[in-house]
Order: structure tokens, then sequence, then C-alpha cells
């Protein structure tokens, strides 16, 4: 139980004012005594929240392209594919660490895997503000 309520302030912590989406933990906290469908419902999640950004990402090119039509010499879609590399090498990075306080196993895949869920939704998210029309 102590261990639970860590995980669940750890993740919670640094994602609760950064995103309008509830901690994917939070929704999934139902099917934690059941790790199969703990994992069930983190693996939605993930799938939604990696195609959400996915999404919105495409949408973000488009802009750029439309950008660079206009202005040329803005090298916008270069700069936003850097950007883009970027973001998944800090999202990976950070939910490295996310995970790391629990050295491996599940509560550390859980931690992984809820951190990428809660920062795919809050990248989505700001791209579709800035570039989605």
């Amino acid at each position: 139980m102590i261990r639970r309520f860590a995980v669940t302030l750890l993740l919670t912590a640094g994602t609760a004012l950064a995103q309008p989406s509830p901690p994917a933990i939070s929704e999934c906290d139902q099917h934690s005594a059941d790790q199969a469908e703990l994992t069930r419902c983190l693996n939605r999640l993930e799938t939604g929240a990696t195609q959400d950004r996915l999404n919105a990402e495409t949408a973000a090119r488009a802009a750029m392209r439309r950008l660079e039509d206009t202005s040329p010499a803005s090298h916008a879609l270069g700069l936003f594919e850097t950007d883009v590399a970027a973001y998944l090498a800090y999202r990976d990075a950070r939910c490295d660490w996310a995970g790391a306080p629990f050295h491996s196993g599940s509560v550390a895949d859980v931690a992984m895997q809820t951190c990428r869920i809660d920062m795919d939704r809050h990248r989505a998210d700001e791209l579709s503000r800035f570039y989605v029309n």
C-alpha cells in the first residue's frame, strides 16, 4: 500500500498541473490490484496518447510546411523535426528517471509507462494549441 501511494504521488506530482488530462495512473488505479488488468489499461492509454501526439505532430508539420511556403527562409520544418527528436529524447530520459527509484520490475515499468502517457498527452495538447487549425 505504501509503495502504491509512493508511485501515485511521484507520478502525479510532476504532471497534475501540466496537463488537462488526469494522470494515467489515476485512470487505471481501479485495476492496480490485478497486474494484468493494469497492464491492459496502461497499454490502451499509451496507444491513445501516442496516436494523439503523432496526429498533433502531423498537423504541426503541415503548419510548418505552410509557413515555409510563405517564408522559405524560416526553416520551420527542419527546426520542428529537430524539436520532435529532442522531445522524444527528453521524454525517454525523463521517464527512465521516473522509473529509477523503483530499480526494475513491474513498479518501475508502470512508472515509466505512465510517465510516457502523461508526457505524450501534454505534448499533443501543446502542439494542438499552437499548430492545429
